[in-house]
């Protein structure tokens, strides 16, 4: 009985260890988790708009694409926030949603997860 106690706890702690040793698992879009955080997406793109207006009042002709990987910790923190993409190559407007999506807390899944998610910037027609 005691040899079967030890091994449950020992298979117990092995299993605990391959978990935190994990990469990141990605989230499913029309998962309960990613409906929750194309919530807080929702809640800042006016913020992530505001940077790139305040781009295009210096550079009337900018737009393209922003592609980001963004890892979630266990708490709700960006623990990683990578532009995996980008054919605007505005240093300034990068770091600026940069800064907005390290700044926001995120939905907390009990494990690290990632997602990705595309802007695409153009200019608005001029009439």
């Amino acid at each position: 009985m005691k040899k079967i106690a030890l091994l449950l706890t020992l298979a117990m702690i092995l299993s605990v260890a391959v978990v935190y040793s994990q990469e990141p698992q990605k989230v499913v879009d029309n998962s309960m988790l990613g409906r929750r955080i194309k919530i807080v997406l929702n809640r800042i793109s006016d913020d992530v708009l505001g940077c790139y207006q305040k781009e295009l009042n210096a550079n009337p002709e900018l737009n393209g694409t922003i592609k980001l990987k963004v890892t979630i910790d266990t708490n709700g923190g960006a623990s990683a926030i990578e532009i995996i993409e980008d054919s605007l190559h505005n240093k300034s407007l990068n770091a600026c949603i940069i800064k907005i999506f390290a700044d926001r807390t995120w939905p907390q899944n009990g494990e690290s997860v990632y997602f990705e998610y595309t802007y695409n910037f153009m200019p608005a027609a001029k009439e």
